[in-house]
């Protein structure tokens, strides 16, 4: 293969515009971080780690997904077919508890439907979590005492 096939446009930078690259990347890279820990402070990300080993890998996939989020620093995130300011959408991501997370979990388990794009999908699962969660769970004990399938 000769050099005349490939492009690699890297090469003309100077020493100079390759430090400001890995200063950015570095910020990146740091700023990434900042919000994962954060994240995973808000959701008690130890606890799951300890005690919901087998859910572990699926869970760091949502952090992974609310970190991409948070790091944007401006434009929009598709939600519910709506565009959504990223710092709307970054604001709902770091309110999360660990309740939120187990909710999302437990939604997606029993979720019969084929998601055809999935990161949209958890993204506006995400979202909406504060303010389904509770209603989801009223209506979970509403059905039980209606049918009587609770023990007092």
């Amino acid at each position: 293969m000769n050099n005349t096939e490939t492009s690699d446009t890297n090469q003309i930078l100077s020493s100079g515009e390759k430090d400001n690259r890995l200063r950015l990347d570095r910020n990146f890279i740091n700023k990434a971080e900042a919000y994962r820990n954060l994240i995973y402070k808000n959701i008690e990300y130890k606890h799951f780690k300890q005690f919901e080993s087998a859910q572990i890998g699926n869970i760091d996939n949502i952090v992974d997904l609310m970190v991409d989020i948070c790091v944007q620093e401006e434009g929009t995130i598709p939600i519910n077919d709506n565009q959504m300011p990223v710092e709307v959408v970054k604001s709902k991501f770091l309110k999360l508890t660990s309740s939120h997370i187990e909710y999302i979990m437990d939604s997606l388990d029993r979720n019969p439907s084929e998601v055809r794009n999935i990161r949209n999908y958890l993204i506006t699962a995400i979202y909406n979590v504060p303010n389904t969660m509770s209603q989801y769970y009223r209506s979970l004990v509403n059905h039980d005492m209606n049918e009587g399938d609770y023990n007092w």
